[in-house]
């Protein structure tokens, strides 16, 4: 990625010291459900292991960004993902689509009245434009590694 494109430092500090305390509740969280979910009387259910499983999953994800843009660590591919990183990234963006429009569904479907169409329809989009983002992103890192590696 060239210089051009690229946020001003400022700006990365920023946005990389928010994503370590995103980062930091995340695991509290962790721990504080653990430890609700370990205490005598309580029950350990699949879908609880499976919301903690996840919840650090993006602790991890937060804890890795974060530091990349606090401390303006660039990784090899000039980005703060890798281009698995980022394919991963757009899978989930990809994966959240369906779920988010069959709650738009079910909700229009319930005839409520704080359905809101240009909400559903803007927000599918922007799911689907970061999905895609996800992806260019990606194929942008693994050409920059070839261009640097080719003799």
């Amino acid at each position: 990625m060239d210089d051009s494109t690229q946020s001003p430092a400022w700006a990365a500090k920023i946005v990389g010291g928010v994503l370590l305390w995103v980062a930091v509740g995340a695991f509290g969280l962790v721990l504080w459900f653990a430890y609700g979910l370990l205490a005598p009387g309580g029950q350990v259910a699949l879908g609880a292991i499976l919301f903690l499983l996840g919840l650090s999953a993006i602790g991890l994800f937060c804890l890795s960004v974060g530091w990349r843009l606090f401390l303006n660590r660039p990784n090899c591919y000039g980005s703060f993902l890798s281009p698995v990183g980022w394919r991963i990234l757009g899978v989930v963006f990809a994966a959240l689509f369906p779920l988010a429009l069959f709650g738009f569904l079910a909700m229009y479907r319930s005839n409520r009245s704080s359905f809101n169409i240009p909400y559903a329809v803007l927000s599918l989009g922007m799911n689907l434009v970061a999905c895609f983002w996800c992806f260019r992103n990606a194929k942008a890192a693994f050409r920059a590694v070839k261009k640097s590696s080719a003799p």
